[in-house]
């Protein structure tokens, strides 16, 4: 059984269609595992969490993006996708807000998906940028370098059902 974080070198760990990011619930880890130059499919790394599973958000050629959830609102961690170190981990995102009126908005049916709750999340990121949108109108970005708050708002919409990044980072919904 292995234990801690464990690594390994390989040439195409960081292409994202040749990785998956494996969550076990019953260990509380998730691992991240490649292709390695043998042909064979085995962990890179594996690491444990604490509370509730993260979510993956996106694998990309330098790193696995994952939302760990939170009763105020949750976190971004970023984590190097060669050793399974974490390179930093965003301000909750409850604490994007403070200062910020917040408008109360209810839970919305959307049609062919159901309820849609004002505190669900929708994510949507270009190279640099990470935006979070809460289905309740309140969105904000971080700095996929450091993930460092670039800015937060509440919107005067009654919801956000989609949102995009454009290829300057800003966010659309």
């Amino acid at each position: 059984k292995v234990t801690g974080v464990q690594t390994c070198a390989l040439p195409i760990c960081g292409r994202s269609s040749e990785n998956i990011v494996l969550f076990c619930d019953a260990e509380s880890k998730l691992a991240l595992y490649c292709i390695r130059p043998d042909g064979s499919f085995a962990p890179a790394w594996e690491k444990h969490y604490e509370g509730q599973r993260p979510s993956l958000v996106r694998v990309d050629a330098t790193r696995v993006l994952l939302y760990e959830p939170a009763t105020s609102g949750g976190a971004i961690e970023s984590i190097d996708i060669l050793t399974g170190a974490s390179q930093w981990k965003s301000q909750d995102f409850a604490q994007w807000f403070e200062g910020i009126p917040e408008r109360r908005r209810g839970d919305a049916a959307q049609a062919g998906e159901g309820i849609s709750h004002a505190v669900d999340l929708l994510v949507a990121a270009d190279d640099s940028t990470l935006v979070l949108a809460q289905r309740s109108g309140r969105l904000g970005a971080i700095s996929l370098t450091d993930g460092k708050r670039l800015w937060a708002s509440n919107t005067p919409l009654d919801g956000i059902f989609d949102c995009t990044v454009d290829e300057i980072g800003r966010a659309h919904v």
